[in-house]
């Protein structure tokens, strides 16, 4: 995975190959963009799923250096190919069904817009 330039709309890609050292081919897009300057993130498995995890700078109203550490969860097509994530701002929930900003699909799962799992983190 890595990010495909500085462009008002770069986003995370990733590209995949045969071997560790490669070659690669570009495979297509982890996310849509997020809102932020700079895309970069990770990829995780945990307890069978697999989650993106990227920041943005949504919540400091486009301060690049006050960024939001997201997470939002990652499936795979048939052919195991990654689906392209849409960046959340409620991210997946401990059932680990989306719930919307309108209504909750998550038992005790906020469903006020304000509600954010995003952590607001300061970079000096």
């Amino acid at each position: 995975m890595y990010s495909d330039g500085w462009a008002p709309t770069a986003t995370q890609v990733y590209a995949i190959g045969d071997r560790p050292m490669g070659p690669f081919t570009y495979a297509g897009k982890v996310m849509e963009h997020a809102a932020s300057v700079t895309q970069h993130g990770s990829i995780v498995q945990f307890k069978g799923k697999w989650y993106v995890l990227y920041h943005t700078s949504e919540l400091s109203n486009g301060n690049s250096f006050r960024r939001s550490v997201c997470i939002d969860e990652l499936t795979f097509d048939a052919n195991g190919r990654i689906n392209t994530v849409t960046p959340t701002k409620n991210g997946p929930c401990p059932s680990g069904v989306y719930n919307s900003l309108s209504e909750s699909k998550c038992p005790g799962w906020p469903a006020q817009k304000e509600f954010t799992p995003c952590l607001l983190v300061a970079l000096h």
